[in-house]
């Protein structure tokens, strides 16, 4: 394979890498917390910014 070819297949799978950590880290939040909720990219970040809220606290230690 050529250097460019290298590169680029190294960056498509860096993006499905993180793509599917993201995914995993939403589905693992969901799980962890026994929440029925719809998995989307945002799912971890978006508790991740609620862990303040007293309905969270006894997960967030």
């Amino acid at each position: 394979m050529t250097g460019k070819t290298k590169l680029s297949v190294a960056i498509v799978l860096l993006l499905l890498a993180l793509t599917a950590g993201i995914y995993l880290s939403g589905q693992l939040i969901l799980m962890l917390l026994k929440v029925a909720g719809p998995l989307s990219v945002g799912t971890y970040w978006s508790y991740v910014k609620a862990l303040d809220l007293p309905q969270f606290a006894p997960y967030a230690t």
